[in-house]
């Protein structure tokens, strides 16, 4: 059996943004991913609500996803893949974060994801997928403004190129 794990925030959990509930199984990517790669795929769904790349959130701590990560990968052990998917809430516009600052971060998550101690078990390969582009409707939250809709515009091309830079 081979073994992914999706690591996201809530668009891998599946939040329905018009109600606030949680998607069914057949309206979840990784529920769907699931089922197109077919029997001898175990898929973990390890998605956050608020989950970002590696900062501290005033409005609830345990969103910092460098800080979770280490815990998601010794439990779910051993993996062959693991699909990072991180980004959009780093822009909410108290963190005031650049997209440059954040591709890094998401790149910094993928070295630790393949350099952590995975004991007995070799480290997984890394897939980092850019979450979907925001639109105004993310401005409704309260949590995003305008500039947080210009910087994760340009968040994709800057995570892609970093991706590339690093072997990712």
């Amino acid at each position: 059996m081979r073994r992914l794990l999706c690591y996201g925030d809530s668009n891998t959990y599946g939040v329905d943004p018009d109600t606030g509930l949680r998607f069914d199984e057949s309206r979840r990517w990784p529920c769907m991913l699931a089922h197109g790669l077919g029997p001898g795929w175990h898929v973990t769904e390890e998605g956050l609500c608020g989950r970002n790349s590696g900062l501290d959130d005033p409005s609830s701590p345990i969103r910092n996803g460098r800080t979770f990560l280490p815990v998601v990968l010794s439990s779910h052990r051993p993996l062959d893949w693991v699909v990072l998917m991180l980004g959009s809430n780093d822009f909410k516009s108290y963190f005031h974060q650049r997209a440059e600052a954040v591709a890094g971060r998401v790149v910094e998550l993928a070295r630790e994801i393949s350099a952590f101690d995975y004991g007995p078990y070799p480290a997984p390969q890394v897939l980092v997928v850019a979450p979907v582009r925001m639109d105004h409707a993310a401005l409704a939250s309260g949590k995003f403004d305008e500039e947080s809709l210009r910087e994760s515009a340009r968040f994709p091309e800057l995570l892609r190129i970093r991706c590339r830079d690093t072997g990712f």
